[in-house]
């Protein structure tokens, strides 16, 4: 059996052509961005549902969170993280119109706040159901689902629910409805000749 020996960080770097400080200390990726320093206006993840409205519900601050819309520091550990969210965060994530379905302006209890998103808001559309599309548009609920699907009417689903732009009649062309196909008796009748 062969006997082992100490080898010096030189000779090792040798053996596996690196250097000696990269045997020393391997390499390591860098540190995940650090978050910003605490603020005194900064939120916290139920804070934020609270300034929102949506009282002691976490699940829709969790979501934007997740999904990349609400940007989020974790001051706490991975099993029990305590969010920190900035309030230029907050402001940014207001200013994203694909995410108005999901909060109000009158439900919101910050004073400071509820100006800044009515501020954001104004004289911009919303989201409305399909239920009042159909009726903003005078038909059923399935023909405006076929033309989110096949005409690109402008659509958005959050959770399981689908939001069509408030003002989608004025800039959207509706598609032309389609004609039947005429039966080959009809189709003789129009191309026979004129007799006048």
């Amino acid at each position: 059996m062969p006997t082992l020996r100490k080898v010096s960080s030189a000779e090792a770097a040798t053996w596996e052509r690196r250097t000696r400080s990269a045997v020393i200390a391997p390499f390591a990726p860098p540190p995940a961005s650090a978050p910003p320093p605490r603020a005194p206006d900064d939120f916290h993840a139920r804070g934020v549902a609270r300034a929102l409205g949506k009282g002691r519900d976490l699940s829709d601050v969790l979501l934007w969170m997740e999904s990349g819309a609400l940007e989020a520091y974790n001051r706490g550990r991975s099993s029990t993280p305590r969010w920190q969210i900035p309030r230029a965060a907050l402001l940014r994530f207001l200013a994203n119109e694909d995410y108005w379905m999901a909060w109000s302006v009158e439900r919101i209890t910050d004073e400071i706040l509820r100006a800044e998103a009515t501020r954001i808001r104004e004289g911009k559309p919303g989201w409305i159901t399909v239920e009042e599309a159909a009726a903003l548009f005078k038909v059923p609920q399935s023909r405006i689902m076929a033309w989110i699907r096949q005409h690109g009417l402008p659509a958005r689903r959050y959770r399981s629910v689908w939001w069509v732009r408030a003002n989608a009649h004025e800039g959207w062309q509706r598609p032309a409805t389609s004609v039947r196909p005429r039966s080959p008796s009809e189709q003789r009748a129009s191309a026979a000749p004129d007799p006048d």
